[in-house]
C-alpha cells in the first residue's frame, strides 16, 4: 500500500515546499466563514454568446410535425400507374387472401366493415374475497392475532 505522506515530499525526502509549509512559520489561515463561494454552473466564459434575458433563441417555437394518421393517410391517397390508391390495393390484398381461408383476414375484413362486436362483460355475478392469515403463532396456545370470525360466512361484494 503506498504511503499516504509520500505525495509531500519530492523523491530526495526534502518537503514539497508549495505543499508543506517551513518548519517555524505559522499554519495558513482558514478562509472567513463569511467569505462567499464563487458561483457555479454558469460558465462566465460564455457570457457574450447567451441570449439577453427575456429573448428566446427559438422565436419560432419547436417545428410543427405531422401525425403519423396524416402522413398514412396522405400516402394511402397517392395514386399508382393505373390510377387505383395505396388504400384500394391493400383491400384487393386483405379481401383476396381472406377468400383463400385466411382466418385472420377474414377477421380482419369483418372487424373493418361491421366494426369489431362489442364485447360483453358481466357484472352481475357476486365475488368472494377470502382473506387466510398464515399461522406465524404456531407456538402459542392462543389463536394468532386477526379480525373475528363472522358467524354468517365470507362477505359478498
Amino acid at each position: 500500500m503506498p504511503n499516504p505522506f509520500s505525495k509531500l515530499f519530492w523523491r530526495d525526502g526534502s518537503p514539497r515546499p508549495d505543499l508543506v509549509a517551513a518548519p517555524g512559520t505559522p499554519p495558513a489561515e482558514a478562509p472567513a466563514a463569511t467569505a462567499e463561494k464563487p458561483k457555479r454552473g454558469r460558465a462566465d466564459h460564455l457570457k457574450d454568446f447567451r441570449f439577453p434575458e427575456g429573448v428566446s433563441g427559438n422565436p419560432g417555437g419547436r417545428p410543427k410535425n405531422r401525425s403519423t394518421k396524416a402522413v398514412l393517410n396522405e400516402l394511402l391517397e397517392m395514386l399508382d400507374s393505373q390510377g387505383i390508391t395505396a388504400r384500394e390495393r391493400l383491400a384487393e390484398v386483405v379481401l383476396a387472401k381472406a377468400l383463400k381461408g385466411n382466418i385472420r383476414f377474414v377477421r380482419e375484413l369483418y372487424d373493418r366493415a361491421d366494426g369489431r362486436p362489442k364485447q360483453a362483460v358481466d357484472l352481475d355475478g357476486n365475488i368472494t374475497i377470502r382473506v387466510e392469515y398464515a399461522d406465524s403463532h404456531a407456538d402459542t396456545p392462543e389463536a394468532p392475532p386477526g379480525p373475528a370470525e363472522d358467524p354468517v360466512g365470507p362477505e359478498t361484494v
